[in-house]
């Protein structure tokens, strides 16, 4: 698959080519921290978003002040970078990169230095069972299920598992996380 948006920044870029494994879930759901292929609910089965798990059925989740809770618990952050990112695109990816973390998932997002966080907050949501909620690690820059609510295991093509283009790049080859 290439990935034509950067709503998965850092982690994945604008036009970066990904494996992605369809038989992943035959047998096993999705696990938080899993970057999912799916069709969207627009109902265009020839259209794919990519995003990350970052809850499963029977789950709560909410958003304050930009933070995000699972169950109660508020995912910790620890700053990594606040430089402008110049993308291979072309584009100046403002914002500050952090890692964010919970007790079994670990991974980088993008987000806004000097943005309101309001936009993305959301209260309690219960997650149904087969179901998940999928979030892009460029946070203020995706259509997620903040937008859409959770995604149905059954619209899941597979889950992204390899970065193998561009070449030029190839600190940035290999396994996804």
């Amino acid at each position: 698959f290439r990935v034509p948006a950067a709503s998965m920044y850092p982690t994945i870029g604008f036009n970066d080519r990904i494996l992605v494994d369809k038989t992943a879930y035959r047998k096993d759901a999705p696990q938080r921290g899993d970057i999912v292929v799916f069709h969207p609910p627009t109902r265009n089965w020839r259209s794919h978003y990519i995003k990350r798990v970052v809850a499963l059925g029977g789950d709560t989740i909410s958003m304050r002040d930009g933070d995000l809770y699972v169950n109660g618990r508020k995912l910790s952050r620890e700053r990594i970078s606040t430089k402008a990112t110049r993308h291979p695109s072309a584009e100046t990816l403002q914002g500050e990169i952090y890692q964010e973390s919970s007790e079994s998932t670990r991974h980088r997002i993008l987000l806004r230095a000097n943005g309101p966080h309001n936009e993305t907050d959301f209260e309690d949501i219960m997650i149904p069972e087969h179901h998940c909620f999928v979030l892009g690690d460029n946070r203020h820059e995706s259509l997620d299920s903040r937008q859409f609510g959770p995604i149905a295991y059954a619209v899941i093509v597979g889950r992204a598992d390899y970065i193998y283009w561009p070449a030029h790049d190839w600190s940035r080859f290999g396994r996804l996380d």
